[in-house]
């Protein structure tokens, strides 16, 4: 590949995800050529998790009520969570039992020191209410130079004390930060949630294009 100018390096950064896991890639804007609008969009997204979580392995299909508590999950992530500069959303289904697990992937140009990311990666939303300090961790990526992860616990509804997770994910690979975001809504899912997530963001695949 031939040398490339930093400012072409994250326009040619290409980032593939594994196949086989339960998730759905969020368009970035409804309507479009697929859906014509945001409850089309739904329901393709829950055959589609439904499909790929059970109905391809004993040819099921989901009941009224299953269909229905998915379909005021999903469109409540999406009305909530959905970030229309993120560089690629998704929804991740561990299993059919929980919810999916809302997460954006971004790709950054790594040029600035390490220590100085951390400390930009490792702030919580603006709009968040963190119990306590991040916890911060070293993660083992295929090939990274470095990695981490960082959890922040979030207090959801002051008046029951429910706490949510968001799981952070700064990978420098290549010359380039690869940022994986994970919002985990309820602490009883971390258990069945996280194997899973981490198996996804291990599955990533940092690429470049070859310039012309």
């Amino acid at each position: 590949m031939a040398a490339m100018k930093k400012h072409d390096v994250r326009q040619s950064a290409k980032l593939d995800f594994r196949e086989d896991l339960n998730f759905i890639l969020m368009p970035k804007v409804i309507p479009s050529a697929n859906w014509a609008t945001l409850q089309d969009w739904i329901v393709d997204a829950i055959r589609l998790s439904y499909y790929n979580g059970r109905g391809k392995f004993d040819d099921s299909r989901p009941s009224n009520e299953w269909f229905r508590r998915s379909y005021r999950l999903i469109e409540a992530t999406w009305n909530a969570l959905n970030s229309p500069g993120a560089h690629y959303q998704f929804l991740l289904f561990p299993n059919l039992e929980i919810p999916p697990v809302y997460l954006r992937v971004d790709a950054y140009l790594g040029d600035v020191p390490w220590k100085k990311a951390m400390k930009i990666y490792t702030h919580a939303a603006p709009d968040e209410v963190v119990v306590d300090s991040p916890r911060v961790e070293p993660f083992d990526y295929p090939g990274a130079e470095t990695a981490a992860r960082i959890v922040h616990f979030i207090e959801v509804d002051p008046s029951d004390h429910t706490l949510a997770t968001r799981y952070s994910y700064p990978i420098r690979k290549d010359g380039m930060d690869i940022l994986v975001r994970a919002f985990i809504p309820n602490l009883a899912y971390v258990q069945d949630g996280v194997p899973v997530l981490e198996e996804f963001v291990r599955g990533i695949v940092l690429s470049f294009r070859d310039k012309a």
